[in-house]
């Protein structure tokens, strides 16, 4: 169980940071993987989302790459696109990218090593 909870963490913060327009993509990896993890172990379950601005665990690993947003009003263009979505469990993540636009499911195998790639 908590190969899964690492590698679905880690494929969720590896979606976001393909998408991250500005700011540096590591320390961004590492802070919504942080934040991911966390909630998993937690709850089961996280939710990220950029509707027109990043929200709530999202948000916050805007900030602390240093980019200010203030989460409202459109303050986060150019930093991520929006009506961009993800639901993280143990076994799969959700992935939608634009409105209504939701991708098929990457599901988390802890036993293969090869991690999401925009280009897959």
């Amino acid at each position: 169980m908590v190969t899964e909870i690492n590698k679905a963490a880690a494929l969720t913060a590896n979606w976001w940071s393909c998408k991250l327009q500005q700011g540096d993509k590591k320390k961004f990896n590492s802070e919504v993987y942080c934040r991911v993890l966390k909630e998993l172990k937690e709850k089961g379950r996280c939710v990220l989302e950029c509707d027109y601005d990043p929200r709530d665990l999202l948000l916050e690993a805007v900030r602390a790459i240093g980019i200010k947003c203030d989460g409202y009003m459109f303050s986060a263009e150019g930093v991520l696109p929006g009506k961009h979505s993800t639901v993280t469990t143990n076994d799969k993540i959700r992935c939608k990218e634009g409105y209504a636009n939701w991708k098929e499911d990457i599901i988390v195998d802890p036993t293969n090593n090869v991690s999401y790639n925009e280009t897959d």
